[in-house]
């Protein structure tokens, strides 16, 4: 998954670009993909620099192309922790066992406790 970035100057490159009403930010399945949505962006925004319709045009070097399977990756694996903590909490109790007490998966599992459980 790829993403155009923008630079700000407040929190430097960030993805500024979404789908509209809904506020989704825009996503790419590929780099090629990405670099035509930023080429025909900068393409409609010089033209509309050339009709007067803008004051300066965007320099290519405010936006940068980036890969973000990696943090994709990072947040579904957070939200996936989260869920199994919210499970583990619940369950422990009815295992005679303090939620906040550290416990290992292997010894979770052990007690009956299995991660399919957080969806019962």
């Amino acid at each position: 998954m790829w993403a155009v970035e923008t630079f700000t100057l407040l929190d430097g490159f960030v993805n500024t670009w979404t789908t509209g009403d809904d506020e989704k930010p825009v996503v790419y399945e590929s780099k090629d993909e990405a670099e035509q949505a930023l080429t025909e962006y900068l393409e409609d925004q010089h033209a509309a620099v050339d009709a007067g319709d803008m004051a300066d045009k965007y320099p290519r070097s405010d936006f940068r192309i980036v890969d973000i399977s990696k943090e994709v990756a990072k947040k579904l694996t957070a939200i996936d922790r989260k869920e199994n903590e919210e499970a583990w909490r619940k369950q422990a109790p009815k295992l005679g066992i303090h939620p906040d007490m550290h416990v290992k998966k292997s010894e979770r599992e052990a007690l009956g406790f299995f991660e399919e459980d957080r969806y019962v």
